[in-house]
């Protein structure tokens, strides 16, 4: 016989936030389990090393941090993006040229990651 999820399809439920920790805290305290963060059940997302990705891809990824838990009895995807660093904690301001450039590349790099989530899922973003 099919699970439900097999029957019903897969609702994918996508978490946003600017800092790791805290979107995973969040994901946990909604589903009552520790699967995200310190839980380690999560997946992240990655690409192989044999892909061809482009260096600008690769670099997306450095600063960002996309993983997913299946929960196959509901039949739910749970899906977390979170900036992995940001420019003002990463640079130093005096001796760091053309920071608002950078900072603005991040933020751009973020509204992509958005975007990705608004696509694939319901969202719940956490702002602080």
């Amino acid at each position: 016989t099919p699970t439900p999820s097999q029957q019903n399809g897969i609702v994918v439920v996508g978490f946003a936030g600017r800092r790791h920790g805290d979107v995973t805290q969040l994901i946990n305290r909604v589903i009552d389990a520790n699967v995200f963060g310190s839980g380690n059940l999560d997946t992240p997302f990655r690409f192989n090393k044999q892909e061809l990705i482009s260096e600008e891809i690769e670099e997306w990824f450095k600063l960002r941090c996309i993983s997913y838990y299946f929960e196959e009895e509901k039949g739910i995807l749970y899906l977390q993006f979170s900036s992995i660093s940001c420019p003002i904690m990463d640079a130093d301001l005096e001796s760091q040229l053309g920071f608002d450039s950078l900072f603005e590349d991040r933020e751009f790099g973020d509204l992509q990651g958005l975007l990705f989530m608004f696509s694939v899922s319901i969202l719940v973003p956490y702002c602080l």
